[in-house]
């Protein structure tokens, strides 16, 4: 006797809440075209808002990563700006947790209901919590949990954001915040003078202060360098950042070679052996280990991709399920920790990996091909 499946269970609490959420939906489309916005009321609102020193404090964000100093506009200012266009729906929801997985599947979005432009990215958040020596671990308990969507969700909403609002709009309002930062119409003097202030209570070493904005003196800093600090000062106060992590100390010059008395000279092939990187001075993460590869292949062959045949879907797919910031060029790339990442999401899925991979390669096929039709700027990078 066959068995019918049971279909999935839906409370009628949840039900009353997707109609209301689909109902609240078209009344905010009917509401956005009978009262459309007035643009250049909404430009005259967002530079008055802009130009207030408690939303420009707040506007921007600010991180070394080595010899670069990324810098972007924050959440908080990107949502300021999307309330005042108005019109507007946006947010993220998590639409699947597994718990046997250790994953989150999360979505965000941005949506203008006026025009009924919308732009959605659906995104695998692996409960792995980032260390600051470069390593990672399992998140170890609920609010870790909480706490790292939400911070992932949140840098996808600026992005989803950033892409729905006008360039001119967004770019005119980074601008005007910039310009209360840097004090524009303030002697640099008494800038750099304000600004010290600022880092002094912190207690940051000059050094690494010049460092951050690679300057060689406090007088060479130019008004773009001392809003750098001024951003990372304020990051600091509010608790999103410690000194040593937006005021790493220069590094230390290399000592040089005193060759001993009576010593032999260094062959070329010597010296290349001696001078090669160490992997684990320069914290590079463990190789993927034969066990975890064999696992993956297996796993892969289950999801429907032929071993000899299907080589560069396979490696796209572990870029995405890995979230890989540059193309994979062979499986051995990998990392111990991004090929278990992979295999956790692959074993989840259990009997629906086929489609589940399938669907999701399907997807990023046309979202390749709708890049390539329309190009668009590069997002900026996520803090």
């Amino acid at each position: 006797m066959t068995v019918a499946a049971r279909p999935e269970y839906t409370s009628q609490g949840t039900q009353i809440e997707q109609a209301r959420a689909a109902h609240d939906v078209m009344v905010a489309m009917e509401a956005a075209k009978k009262w459309p916005r007035d643009l250049p009321q909404v430009r005259a609102d967002m530079l008055t808002v802009c130009q207030t020193e408690r939303v420009a404090k707040t506007a921007f964000w600010s991180l070394p990563r080595g010899d670069k100093k990324l810098t972007g506009s924050s959440v908080q200012l990107m949502r300021t700006i999307a309330a005042i266009f108005g019109n507007m729906d946006v947010g993220a929801r998590q639409l699947d947790r597994n718990e046997r997985g250790r994953f989150s599947e999360m979505q965000a979005w941005a949506w203008d209901l006026q025009s009924n432009f919308r732009i959605a990215e659906t995104f695998i958040v692996p409960w792995i919590v980032d260390l600051k020596n470069e390593g990672s671990r399992p998140a170890k308990s609920e609010r870790e949990i909480r706490e790292l969507l939400s911070a992932v969700a949140q840098r996808k909403v600026r992005v989803q954001i950033a892409n729905v609002l006008p360039d001119w709009y967004v770019a005119e309002a980074e601008d005007t915040a910039m310009a209360v930062v840097e004090q524009r119409g303030v002697p640099i003097e008494k800038v750099r003078a304000d600004t010290a202030k600022l880092l002094d209570p912190l207690g940051v070493q000059m050094p690494n202060v010049l460092y951050r904005v690679g300057r060689d003196k406090w007088s060479d800093t130019l008004r773009g360098d001392l809003a750098v600090l001024r951003i990372a000062a304020d990051q600091i106060l509010r608790g999103e950042a410690s000194v040593a992590d937006l005021f790493p100390p220069p590094p230390k010059p290399a000592a040089p070679f005193v060759p001993e008395v009576g010593a032999k000279p260094i062959t070329q092939q010597e010296a290349a052996v001696d001078t090669a990187p160490d992997a684990d001075l320069l914290g590079e993460k463990p190789k993927l280990t034969p066990k975890t590869r064999r696992e993956l292949m297996a796993l892969c062959t289950e999801a429907g991709l032929d071993p000899r045949k299907d080589r560069d879907r396979r490696l796209r797919l572990f870029e995405i399920l890995a979230q890989l910031s540059e193309p994979l060029t062979s499986g051995d790339l990998l990392s111990e920790d991004d090929g278990q990442v992979i295999a956790a999401l692959l074993r989840a899925r259990g009997k629906g990996v086929k489609d589940w991979v399938a669907q999701m390669l399907r997807k990023d096929d046309e979202e390749r091909a709708r890049d390539l039709a329309e190009p668009t700027e590069d997002t900026p990078p996520e803090e």
